[in-house]
């Protein structure tokens, strides 16, 4: 089996072609560890072009997810329905899986840009939260000197 990294915006593309031989082993786990090394946080393997898929690709493909979220990067499959009457054993309680390498870039890219509003978000309530307590100090000292300046006037 050949593989071929592609690159769009934030994410790589591990494509597959041929199909699987004996003598081949971790070849997934090999590119995903080379682009996490890169900083790569999104991962697609795209298997459309995949002949076959036999065991020893599948358990390559698990420890390349594995691999792929201890370093809390995205790790998604396509197989494109077309190609199997159904997914590999297993496949389908492991992997997220796709049927188009189009909708499985657009999801990543969804949830990217979602993390990061989320993200924001959450730094804006914390900063916000910040204000609301320098404020609140500010005005609790204002009123401690307030009543401080009427105890004063009181008692002279």
């Amino acid at each position: 089996m050949q593989l071929a990294v592609e690159h769009v915006p934030t994410i790589a593309v591990i494509a597959a072609s041929g199909a699987a031989r004996e003598d081949e082993q971790d070849l997934f786990t090999a590119s995903v560890m080379k682009l996490l090394d890169q900083g790569i946080q999104n991962i697609v393997v795209d298997l459309t072009g995949a002949v076959s898929i036999d065991s020893e690709t599948i358990g390559d493909l698990s420890v390349a997810y594995r691999t792929a979220s201890e370093q809390s990067a995205a790790f998604v499959l396509v197989i494109p329905s077309r190609h199997f009457s159904e997914p590999p054993t297993g496949a389908v309680s492991i992997f997220n899986l796709y049927d188009s390498r189009a909708e499985a870039i657009e999801d990543l890219m969804f949830k990217a840009v979602s993390g990061k509003i989320q993200a924001e978000t959450t730094r804006l309530a914390a900063e916000k939260s910040r204000r609301a307590r320098i404020i609140l100090r500010f005005a609790y000292a204002l009123f401690l000197i307030g009543g401080l300046m009427l105890l004063k006037a009181t008692l002279t």
